[in-house]
């Protein structure tokens, strides 16, 4: 297929393609509202448990939690090393099926911060910064982070999740361009409802691949 289009151009960004297929995204779709479901099950379940306690969750929290779950858009991605597709290596290339879309973006040159920070936002990427670096140039945490368990989300749609204490100390390599670093919210701050990480690590997801689409179009 990439042959037939010619290749990719001197401004294509192979680290931030987007492939798409129909089947992952109905399967995306059904996970999200079975996710949904069991959140409204969930806070259900703590609020009743935590009344005694006087650890309600509160209304507002659990409204914006099934909002932010309602607003996400499936996208069906399954991640691909395009790169090494190209190199003709039957490793990693795979059969297309009817429906599939490849997205190949504009070359990225950025490592965007969202989530729990004071400012998300999107910056050069500098050869030598960190990930502190970055999140101080974010504003820093927010009260309702969860600075421990922050991840990278690569352009490329894979998840980078640095070990410990390690995470700070970590050498610049491990950043790249189009690279999105996401705080989650702190589950303690709201009942310690785990669910909640799951559905931000997906709708974080979704976000990266939207963002490379729309590199695209634009």
């Amino acid at each position: 297929v990439l042959a037939r289009a010619g290749g990719l151009t001197k401004d294509a960004f192979p680290q931030g393609t987007v492939f798409t297929r129909k089947q992952i995204r109905e399967q995306e779709s059904m996970q999200l509202s079975k996710l949904m479901q069991q959140l409204r099950s969930d806070i259900a379940a703590k609020n009743l448990s935590a009344e005694s306690e006087g650890m309600q969750t509160k209304p507002e929290d659990a409204i914006m939690m099934i909002a932010e779950i309602e607003k996400a858009k499936p996208i069906g991605r399954l991640v691909i090393d395009l790169e090494q597709v190209l190199k003709a290596d039957p490793e990693f290339d795979l059969l297309v099926e009817e429906g599939d879309e490849l997205y190949v973006p504009y070359h990225q040159t950025t490592v965007a911060v969202v989530g729990e920070v004071q400012h998300a936002s999107s910056h050069r990427f500098k050869a030598g910064m960190s990930v502190q670096d970055y999140l101080q140039l974010a504003g820093g945490f927010r009260k309702r982070a969860d600075d421990e368990r922050v991840y990278v989300i690569r352009a490329d749609g894979s998840v980078f999740v640095p070990d410990g204490n390690a995470w700070f100390s970590v050498s610049s390599s491990t950043l790249q361009p189009g690279d999105t670093i996401v705080v989650p919210l702190d589950t303690d701050y709201s009942s310690s409802l785990s669910l909640w990480s799951k559905v931000t690590t997906i709708i974080s997801q979704s976000i990266v691949a939207l963002a490379a689409i729309n590199n695209v179009s634009n």
